[in-house]
């Protein structure tokens, strides 16, 4: 695979045309991920190569989702090792009235522990404006299921309900409408009839009203903006709202993202979809289409201050999006290196899946010109062959290579919902690992911290005991192993300087990731070999924690000339692993789904 070279920190539009030493290590006579993916090992096994990344890379490119009033929560996520936090200063509490923007308390002090502890931030600008509640309406008949008029009794407010504005919900705040057709706020309002006191809904009621019950109308501040629309009024105060956000950053003395919205088209806040996302059938709900290359454009004109940018979240779900170019009308016409390399300079990607490999594919294949469908014909066995994601990245690789330059690409929300520690370590090991392999970036995982009582969920701290989990201590510790690496830039090698896998007799394919460093003053690189076998569902249908694991299967490893293997451990525990030598220059680890490490070190 042909890697993202970078270039400065914020800086981050790079070219190749030089060969510097890029923090994905590429070697000079082939690109990284030289073994086919699911090719015989010698005479064993499927082995899967995902590419190189030096420690440096690794070591900077974790980040957790935090919550901004609690900053024992920034502590937790510095001490394990994260360099970036992720938070949502929502629109609807930065701008409570039209025009004023303001950071809350909460906010400012966020930023100041993000500053003094040394963290970035990756400011999420989300979830629509803010609303006002008018004075409670009465019906003064039934409304049935299915129905969309509300007949109100007579009151002075109806003069203040208009369509673009207002949405109705039940007084506690309960939706009236089928999800995917509400916003936060309510079932959107798509007509008024002054003279009847009539109220008509975008969408039909899923429950029965009776006369005589309360509906509550919320106006927002903005209406939902008209996607193409250069001018519209929505769009200029979103706007408004994320230079503001940047601002703040940068006067905080922080380099740092704003990333624009969130899972566009957001199902639950369809104020960034358009009016035509609030309609139930006919050829309104058609014209349901995000403004987020609308934001794009809007954004790209002018730089944010300082060490500050912003993400795009446009190829957050579906992969195809994305900002150079893609199947929705990308804009690479307008797009200029410098452009993206001073204001919109990454875009970002949630892929949540059954397995950490979920959406991973083979480099090799992902690099080759001319690939046909990326999505069946690059996709590992046992992963999901329509994820898009795989299009995206190819979208990015093609652009470096016709270019020389493209735009960064991260991993701003993964993460797995399961109570079991051991499965959530080993689950975030190899996400961590492989997505960093494949040309991410940066990843943050959701969140840092949940309380047990909610459930199976996403956190590796206890937010009742603030004590952290296996998986806060597993990642930790790796952290802190990738410092004993080395984290220079790595020196230059050929495939034959690289552990390889020659055979593997395992029940599944092993999936490896080489990690490249250079300790202080060395010359040669030091290299983890990191692996596991990668089990998947056979149905496709089981969840991580349903797949059986596998039994340990022996590895036969090359032994780079030059290199002695120093130890090999778990990654999920600790635990050492037997390394027995074979014959001159091999030596075999058994593996299982626990990604196992092998460390190298120049004789």
């Amino acid at each position: 695979m042909l890697p993202l070279c970078h270039a400065a920190a914020v800086a981050v539009v790079t070219t190749c045309a030089a060969r510097a030493t890029p923090d994905t290590v590429t070697p000079p006579a082939r690109a990284v991920g030289a073994r086919p993916t699911d090719s015989a090992a010698a005479s064993g096994g499927p082995v899967e190569m995902l590419g190189v990344v030096s420690a440096a890379q690794l070591r900077d490119g974790l980040g957790f989702a935090v919550e901004p009033s609690r900053p024992w929560e920034l502590q937790l996520a510095r001490d394990v090792g994260a360099r970036e936090v992720r938070m949502q200063f929502g629109w609807n509490d930065v701008e409570p009235a039209a025009g004023r923007l303001v950071l809350t308390p909460v906010m400012r002090e966020a930023l100041a522990t993000a500053a003094r502890l040394g963290l970035r931030p990756l400011i999420v600008a989300a979830y629509g404006p803010a609303s006002t509640r008018l004075p409670l309406f009465t019906l003064r008949a039934p409304a049935a299921r299915g129905d969309s008029v509300l007949s109100l009794e007579l009151s002075p407010a109806l003069a203040d309900v208009r369509r673009g504005h207002s949405y109705a919900q039940a007084p506690d705040g309960s939706q009236l409408v089928a999800e995917g057709y509400w916003a936060y706020q309510g079932a959107y309002v798509s007509s008024v009839d002054r003279d009847s006191n009539r109220v008509v809904l975008a969408a039909p009621l899923t429950r029965t009203l009776n006369a005589g019950e309360r509906v509550a109308i919320n106006n927002r501040l903005y209406p939902p903006p008209v996607a193409g629309a250069p001018n519209d009024s929505g769009l200029a105060a979103y706007v408004r709202y994320a230079r503001f956000l940047a601002a703040q950053l940068a006067g905080a003395g922080l380099a740092g993202h704003v990333e624009l919205w969130n899972e566009p088209a957001w199902a639950h806040d369809r104020w960034d979809g358009g009016e035509g996302c609030f309609f139930a059938s006919g050829v309104e709900r058609s014209t349901c289409r995000s403004i987020n290359y609308d934001l794009a454009k809007a954004l790209l004109g002018t730089a944010p201050p300082g060490g500050v940018r912003y993400t795009w979240g446009g190829t957050h779900k579906t992969g195809f999006a994305t900002l150079i170019t893609g199947a929705s009308g990308g804009i690479r016409t307008a797009v200029t290196r410098e452009q993206i390399e001073g204001s919109v300079s990454e875009e970002s990607f949630h892929p949540y899946g059954r397995t950490p490999e979920w959406h991973a594919w083979n480099p090799d294949c992902l690099s080759r010109p001319g690939v046909a469908n990326v999505f069946a014909t690059c996709a590992l066995v046992g992963t999901n062959p329509t994820s898009n994601f795989k299009w995206a990245r190819k979208v990015a690789i093609d652009h470096l290579n016709l270019d020389g330059w493209t735009i960064d690409q991260t991993v701003s929300e993964a993460g797995i919902r399961i109570a079991d520690a051991a499965t959530k370590a080993r689950y975030l090991l190899r996400f961590y690992l492989a997505h960093h392999a494949l040309g991410f970036r940066r990843i943050d995982f959701y969140r840092l911290a949940d309380a047990p009582a909610s459930g199976p969920n996403y956190g590796v701290v206890d937010a009742n005991t603030r004590e952290p989990m296996l998986p806060y201590r597993a990642l930790q510790a790796l952290m802190n192993q990738l410092d004993d690496v080395g984290t220079a830039p790595p020196a230059e090698y050929d495939n034959g300087g690289l552990p390889t896998v020659v055979k593997a007799q395992t029940t599944w394919p092993v999936t490896t990731v080489v990690v490249a460093g250079r300790r202080s003053g060395a010359v040669r690189n030091t290299m983890l070999l990191t692996l596991w076998q990668r089990p998947y569902p056979k149905t496709g249908r089981e969840e991580f924690e349903q797949i059986s694991r596998p039994d340990p299967g022996r590895v036969a490893v090359r032994v780079p000339t030059g290199y002695h293997v120093v130890r090999a451990w778990s990654l999920v525990d600790q635990s050492p692993v037997a390394v027995v030598p074979v014959r001159a220059g091999i030596a075999e680890v058994r593996v299982t789904d626990d990604p196992v490490a092998m460390r190298f070190a120049p004789r």
